[in-house]
């Protein structure tokens, strides 16, 4: 199913920042029920800030009047209130809440669902089959490819798969991951929705000499005798309004060692467990475009793959958004050494909840880790982008157990856990990025927490 559209990948890089600012996640979120509901925390205004059915095409049509600029002011802090409710005692899991979910969609969108129409995208063929990179028709940066790399070197090197591994790739869009694969020596098929994409990439691996494989089809309709080392999704999966139902069936296309990788796809905090996101990146293209943008929390992923019997492993290198990846498999123990807590939906105050990557300390700020996730430590994963080196103080039930320089960028620090529970309190110096950075926020912050790992 195509997902990388050169109109998709634009707006997400001109509106990365009015995401950041838009997406609110509840502060208090139970982890233990995979039941749903639109979250309650929102505090906004309708009259200002809330989108529905009845101004979407205003929305729309008003965003596509504005400069970047002008866009990331209108876009900031709006959210999607649906018509209509979806109970909390419904399961997740149910084709009856499925049923809501797309009915959500068909409100939004204003149209039927047919993957075929919803998820096409035109682009020119020969202008692209000669550029360095399959991402260079969507930004030429060089940075911006080395986002996307790195994340995946990362990933390959702790996979340390053989050569000659055999690769699935469902939803490969340009061939950007097929691409890199091959120059690993791995062995790639690819699989995309859109045939002209499966001509990029087939023309793009003669004229480089790789050995990829590139079929049209639809995630549902595609189906092979060959079995894979890994099954690969990047950025795709969440264009699939039956993910519960996919991940169960490509199972069957895996070796039995084999692994299900899930790149740099969106966990969301609009629902407890799955469901349309809401923000207004997301809003703006499923109006206008009609793609199905569907969001999870990752525990409702991984509880997928447990009732399959496979195990999971989270890996966040956290340098940037493309970085995270969900692998399964069944060689992987569903009693892992390592437990990965979400930030942002443990109790905690202090904080500043813009994304569903990280939550940002206010300079004095409190997390809570829960006693029935107890390991032996906590490894924090901060990044300080205050451009200086901060100074933060650490507390264990008000008691200073760690003091610690904080260097720009990305940041690990291991903390020894006690017999209950516990409440870590982070002091820390402040900066403002409006005044500091020549930035658009003017809070006063300090560091981003991205995760936290109970460990064994």
């Amino acid at each position: 199913m195509n997902i990388k559209s050169t109109a998709r990948k634009n707006v997400k890089r001109i509106c990365k920042k009015i995401l950041q600012q838009s997406q609110k996640s509840r502060s208090n979120q139970s982890t233990n029920k995979l039941t749903n509901s639109p979250d309650k925390s929102y505090d906004q205004k309708p009259s200002k800030t809330t989108l529905n059915k009845d101004n979407l095409e205003e929305f729309v049509k008003k965003s596509d009047s504005l400069s970047p600029a002008e866009k990331e002011k209108y876009w900031a802090n709006k959210i999607y209130e649906p018509s209509f409710k979806i109970p909390e005692t419904l399961d997740p899991f149910s084709k009856q809440y499925a049923k809501l979910q797309m009915k959500l969609y068909e409100e939004m969108s204003g149209r039927k669902y047919e993957d075929d129409e919803c998820e096409q995208t035109e682009l020119k063929v020969k202008d692209l089959v000669d550029k360095p990179n399959a991402y260079y028709g969507v930004n030429d940066s060089p940075g911006y490819a080395s986002d996307h790399f790195s994340g995946i070197a990362r990933l390959m090197s702790d996979l340390r798969p053989k050569k000659g591994a055999k690769v699935l790739e469902l939803g490969a869009g340009w061939g950007f991951c097929a691409e890199f694969f091959a120059t690993l020596g791995l062995e790639v098929t690819t699989v995309d929705i859109n045939q002209e994409f499966v001509d990029l990439m087939n023309l793009r691996s003669k004229r480089l000499g790789y050995k990829n494989k590139s079929l049209k089809s639809t995630f549902e309709t595609f189906d092979t005798k060959q079995k894979f080392d890994i099954i690969y999704f990047y950025e795709s999966i969440h264009h699939s309004p039956e993910v519960y139902a996919l991940l169960k069936r490509v199972q069957r296309f895996l070796k039995k060692d084999g692994s299900i990788i899930l790149g740099a796809e969106p966990f969301s905090g609009d629902w407890p467990a799955w469901g349309m996101r809401l923000d207004p990146i997301s809003v703006y293209c499923i109006k206008k475009f009609g793609w199905f943008e569907s969001g999870w929390q990752r525990k409702y992923i991984e509880e997928i793959f447990h009732r399959s019997g496979m195990g999971t492993d989270y890996k966040n290198y956290g340098h940037n958004e493309y970085s995270h990846f969900l692998i399964a498999s069944k060689t992987i123990s569903t009693k892992s050494n390592s437990i990965d807590l979400i930030p942002w939906e443990l109790s905690r105050s202090g904080w500043y909840t813009d994304s569903n990557e990280y939550i940002i300390s206010k300079g004095k700020s409190s997390v809570d880790i829960p006693m029935d996730t107890h390991r032996e430590k906590v490894r924090l994963n901060l990044s300080n982008f205050s451009g200086k080196t901060l100074d933060l103080e650490i507390l264990r039930n008000s008691q200073t157990i760690k003091i610690v320089k904080l260097e720009p960028g990305a940041n690990e620090i291991d903390l020894k856990l006690g017999p209950k529970e516990l409440k870590l309190v982070f002091k820390s110096k402040t900066f403002n990025p409006a005044k500091d950075l020549g930035g658009s926020d003017s809070r006063d912050m300090s560091f981003h927490l991205k995760s936290i790992t109970a460990i064994k």
